[in-house]
């Protein structure tokens, strides 16, 4: 089973989670950063599990530029999202939902949000006023949910042995 792991990310927090991911993957896992890979060839891969940062509600824009020129192709294949975002239970779930297109999250085989975390050293000035006025404190916040990557992980192992079945 090959499984292609598409991200997109500001300033790391994403790619360290989506390694945390590939890990608990079975199988050949290769990880591309769209960041760098604009448009990388999806076809030679069984799963395809997308994601990245939300940041002012929306998804980073490599990852939609991506998914909206791919939507057919992604269609065609099995998929998985994610997002990181500060925002837990529903507010994070509603978030995933408004990131991508609905037929997408619906055809997935599974979706996860992973948690986030700002770091102020990293922001330019007015992501630091932005994030010091949203979040109320100039404090770094890390938030990263593994079992939330975990559950994903087997989502994704579900689909892949009963691939690997069908074969």
């Amino acid at each position: 089973m090959k499984t292609l792991i598409l991200y997109g990310t500001r300033y790391g927090s994403t790619q360290r989670y989506v390694h945390i991911l590939a890990e608990k993957i079975a199988g050949e896992v290769t990880v591309e950063n769209l960041g760098k890979n604009k448009n990388p060839d999806i076809k030679p891969y069984d799963v395809i599990i997308i994601g990245g940062p939300i940041m002012a509600g929306k998804m980073h824009s490599a990852v939609s530029r991506f998914v909206n020129v791919n939507l057919q192709k992604l269609l065609s294949k099995k998929t998985a999202l994610f997002i990181c975002c500060l925002h837990q239970g529903e507010k994070a779930r509603q978030q995933l939902v408004d990131a991508f297109s609905p037929k997408l999250v619906e055809e997935a085989a599974g979706y996860q949000y992973f948690g986030g975390e700002v770091d102020f050293r990293k922001l330019n000035f007015f992501l630091k006023g932005l994030m010091r006025k949203v979040m109320k404190t100039e404090k770094n916040v890390s938030h990263i949910s593994t079992e939330n990557i975990e559950q994903l992980a087997q989502a994704v192992n579900h689909v892949s042995s009963e691939q690997d079945g069908k074969k």
